[in-house]
């Protein structure tokens, strides 16, 4: 007899060569004997939880051996299931149910309380629900069973810049970002952190710097883009704006931000199409980006486009004073001299320390003829600089219509 697949040299040569006689607790013939069914069971538990390796989970032999307590097996198999139960809640976190992820989490802490995932979890869990000081403490107790890798780095990160505490925070995401260098999250939280500081140099050198590292990353690009409009260098915001719209070609945001930078940069044509385009995907448009469609229309002399635009601008946004400024001046270029005081007035309202506002509504009362109206709003600004070249000027134009409407 030869020995079967299945027996091991010692065993074929105890019986010496003969097959054994089959035990109560045999597996039928062609079916696998229970132990190595129950082994694969949790095997392939240990595979979907993302375990390291299978050399690092407890085979069922293992767990049968003298050498092994009862209460140890089941410990090994407490962390299994708590490995099944984080699964979960994680899919539920990423889901946005965030009742029955807590529901997962608490059940995995209690089969587990050392894990160091489970605590980690648990403060990203706590932090989307904006309970800082509960995240906090879940990091500690995650410290506490030994976890110091840049997960915890970044959360850290994450926890100091939401209480304001931007230097602390720059330190943290820092450590996470050395500590693994081939996430691009980490880097990127580093840059906005450097903006925060009033450091957007720093920022924009290791965007730059880290750029081919990421050649398929759009976050980075867009984060280039923001600091160069910062700096005022619309054109290479544009450049920053394209490449991260080439890599998310169906993000509609990286296109409307392509296509504000375009219209600062006085590219009108170009940035109305891709705006055009932008808003028809859109479930909702941003108002800066209404107010640049609003800009490229007035550029290109579609008035009555722009006016629509600057309108829906200020539905979108009705405390920002730039809509209703914008708005005022489209209303003129229709001749709508209703509409245009109607939002001069309110740009002047909202913003009363710009002489520009104050300015305008003036230039509009003259044009509709309210003398009074128009040289009480010039007077505010030439209180304050009574040497304002064009409120002196339309000053001078108001008294001038006076005297020629008098009898």
């Amino acid at each position: 007899m030869r020995a079967k697949p299945w027996m091991s040299s010692a065993a074929f040569n105890k019986t010496g060569g003969q097959e054994p006689q089959a035990s109560a607790c045999a597996a039928p013939r062609g079916r696998k004997p229970a132990a190595l069914c129950i082994s694969s069971t949790i095997l392939g538990m240990a595979l979907a939880c993302g375990l390291p390796s299978c050399a690092q989970m407890p085979t069922w032999s293992s767990l049968v051996t003298p050498e092994n307590s009862k209460e140890k097996a089941q410990e090994r198999w407490s962390r299994v299931r708590s490995c099944l139960k984080r699964q979960l809640a994680a899919d539920s976190f990423a889901a946005g149910k965030l009742d029955k992820a807590q529901e997962h989490l608490d059940e995995a802490i209690a089969l587990d309380p050392a894990s160091v995932d489970n605590y980690i979890l648990q403060a990203k869990l706590l932090l989307e629900r904006g309970e800082m000081a509960a995240a906090a403490a879940a990091l500690e107790k995650a410290r506490a069973n030994g976890a110091d890798n840049a997960a915890v780095n970044y959360l850290s990160g994450v926890i100091a810049e939401r209480y304001g505490q931007f230097p602390d925070a720059l330190y943290q995401y820092q450590q996470a970002s050395t500590r693994e260098p081939t996430n691009a999250h980490y880097v990127a939280a580093v840059a906005e952190t450097l903006v925060a500081l009033n450091r957007p140099a720093e920022a924009l050198a290791l965007v730059r710097e880290k750029w081919t590292d990421f050649e398929q990353n759009a976050t980075l690009r867009s984060i280039a883009g923001g600091i160069y409009m910062m700096l005022g260098q619309y054109e290479e915001a544009a450049d920053a704006y394209r490449e991260a719209a080439r890599i998310a070609t169906d993000d509609v945001l990286v296109q409307f931000q392509l296509g504000d930078a375009l219209a600062r940069a006085a590219r009108y044509e170009e940035a109305r199409t891709i705006l055009v385009l932008a808003r028809a995907k859109a479930e909702t448009v941003p108002p800066y980006a209404l107010l640049a469609l609003g800009r490229c229309y007035l550029a290109l002399n579609h008035n009555e486009e722009a006016q629509e635009a600057f309108q829906q601008a200020t539905e979108a946004a009705p405390d920002d004073p730039r809509g209703w400024s914008w708005l005022a001046r489209a209303a003129l270029g229709c001749g709508d001299l209703i509409a245009a005081r109607r939002a001069a007035a309110r740009t002047a309202e909202l913003d009363p320390g710009n002489s520009d506002n104050h300015m305008l509504l003036g230039y509009v009362c003259w044009r509709q003829q309210d003398l009074s109206a128009a040289a009480t709003a010039l007077d505010r600004i030439l209180q304050d600089a009574p040497d304002d070249p064009m409120a002196r000027y339309l000053r001078d134009r108001v008294e001038a219509t006076g005297r020629a409407s008098s009898p």
